[in-house]
Formats: C-alpha cells, structure tokens, sequence
C-alpha cells in the first residue's frame, strides 16, 4: 500500500479549499450582477412609466341636464259634453258647457270674456266639431269680412290642421257680427268625416292670450 507523505495530503486539502473560495466567490459575483441589472430595470420602467406615458384623463361624470318644466303644469282638463275633444287650460281659467250644444266647449281667463249660452257671443277661446267635413265652406269663406287673412298649413295632436289667422273689417250688410281690429285665430282639422274646430278671438283693446291659446291648441285631444 502507497503512503502519501505529509506534503501531498497537505496540497490536496489547500487545493479543495481555493476551488470552494473560487466557485463561492463567482456564485456572489453572479448573485450581485443579476441583483443591480434587475433593480436597474425596476428604476429605469419606474422613470419611463412617470415620464413618458401619457396621462390618460379620468371621465367626468356629465352633468345631469334638469328638464324645463311642463308648461301645462297645474292646468284642468276640459272636454266637450260628449267628450269627443278635450284639451287643457290654465286652472285659473273659466269654462263653459252649453246644455244644448254638447259638441263644443269654451273658455276664457275671466267671466267677462268667456261665451255666453244661446248668443252670438262665442268668447274668448272655443272649441267645437261637426260629424261632417266642412272642408269646402272653408275654402269659399277665405277673405270675406276681414281687413287681412292669412293661413298656414300645420299639424294638431299628428293630424293636419289649417291655422288661419285674421283681422276683422269693419261691420258691413255681409258681416254684422265684426268688430272692427278683432284677431281671430281659427284651427280647423278635417279627419275621418269630421271637423274640428279651435278658435281664439281678441278685441282689438284686449289681452294679448295668443300664446296661452296656442299651447290650449297643442294639447287638443280628438
């Protein structure tokens, strides 16, 4: 059996242990490069993710638009006796039923201008309809008994409607019943064998309710 002397066994133990320094030695230098590139990377997306992305803008919520209010808010429905028209009117306003005309109703914004039952005084605002079409008469009374006339073609509640608007002439033989600077404003709707009618009349030193009559028009109902 060889021997080793004192001196081999003591080369080969040094020898072990420089190939351990060695291989802990690159082992740290490798976990030490690997350890400054990834936090180099970590900084280097940080100042690219503050500085060069855009900032991408945070939604608003939109304002709620309030609706306007209803125009006919607080207003009454009136209707004809046999209820085939109705529309509404301010509630301060004043209506009328005739016993023996169950096709028509009236309103006014005060007593004094509302129609009167079994007269020629028709008011301030009336409606009415006949269960005939009443067409023709209104194409042959355009122009009589009046100083201006005026029509335009419209639509009530979807259905064609003619809007004529006139001035009053003064009274003649033909046209009794004027009242010289007097408005009317006439709506007449011809549907289904039917006729209907919306009239506002104002004398010439009285209110201006054009308007009111107007939206009184567009709630009609047939």
């Amino acid at each position: 059996m060889i021997k080793l002397n004192k001196n081999e066994l003591g080369f080969g133990a040094i020898e072990a242990l420089l190939i351990t320094i060695i291989v802990v030695a690159i082992g740290g230098v490798g976990w030490y490069v690997w350890h400054a590139k990834k936090s180099t990377i970590a900084t280097y997306n940080s100042v690219g993710n503050n500085s060069n992305s855009p900032a991408i803008p945070t939604k608003k919520s939109a304002a709620k638009k309030t609706p306007p209010p209803s125009p006919y808010l607080g207003w009454k429905v009136i209707s004809t006796g046999d209820k085939v028209m109705a529309t509404k009117i301010p509630a301060s306003w004043t209506d009328l039923n005739c016993p023996s005309n169950t096709t028509g109703v009236y309103a006014a914004p005060d007593i004094t201008t509302l129609a009167k039952c079994a007269s020629d005084n028709v008011g301030e605002v009336g409606m009415s309809y006949a269960d005939q079409d009443l067409s023709n008469g209104l194409q042959k009374a355009k122009g009589v008994c009046d100083s201006s006339f005026s029509t335009t073609q419209t639509t009530v509640n979807a259905l064609p409607a003619t809007r004529v608007e006139r001035i009053e002439a003064s009274p003649s033989d033909n046209c009794i019943f004027n009242t010289q600077g007097a408005k009317d404003v006439n709506y007449s709707i011809f549907n289904g064998g039917k006729s209907y009618f919306l009239n506002y009349r104002q004398l010439a030193a009285g209110t201006d309710d054009l308007p009111t009559f107007e939206l009184i028009v567009q709630a009609t109902t047939f």
